[in-house]
């Protein structure tokens, strides 16, 4: 069996797993931008690139029917 990009969108949107590896991947991007860069951002905004990231990619997501590109709403 072949996986899909599809195959992953799907992962990331539906499974608890899958949900919880996003969140994980978010989060250690914003420490390796911020510590690697060292750009000196305020904390709160710090705290708040996670939470857009995992935003930004479930609105991307064909496969995510809550407010993906795919959605009804």
């Amino acid at each position: 069996m072949q996986n899909t990009w599809k195959d992953l969108e799907k992962f990331i949107s539906e499974s608890p797993l899958g949900v919880a590896l996003k969140v994980f991947a978010a989060t250690g991007l914003t420490w390796l931008v911020d510590n690697i860069g060292d750009f000196g951002w305020p904390p709160v905004l710090i705290a708040a690139i996670p939470p857009a990231i995992v935003v930004l990619v479930d609105w991307l997501n064909g496969e995510d029917t809550r407010f993906g590109r795919n959605s009804n709403g």
